[in-house]
């Protein structure tokens, strides 16, 4: 399967800002170079569990908001808007 693995920064920003007017450039590119390294080299079940990350609700969103931080990742909820879109982009989703 392709995936949108290959944006350059600009295009990056230029999409995202259609839908969030609050991005940090930087913060979004590293992101998506994240996510986009861990999808190009995971598994299909990591790919699957990125996947089933666009479809949580607001509870489970925190629920995994709690889990990023006790792994000393602290994240808004905007941030999670911006991840989660970041891989829905990245599927096609």
């Amino acid at each position: 399967m392709d995936y949108n693995t290959d944006l350059d920064k600009q295009t990056l920003v230029d999409i995202m800002t259609e839908v969030y007017d609050d991005i940090n450039n930087d913060e979004l590119w590293d992101a998506y170079i994240d996510i986009s390294d861990a999808i190009r080299h995971g598994s299909p079940q990591e790919i699957e569990i990125f996947a089933e990350m666009t479809t949580m609700d607001m509870r489970e969103q925190l629920r995994w908001r709690h889990i990023m931080a006790e792994k000393g990742i602290e994240l808004t909820p905007r941030q999670v808007e911006h991840y989660i879109s970041i891989v829905e982009l990245i599927l096609g989703i």
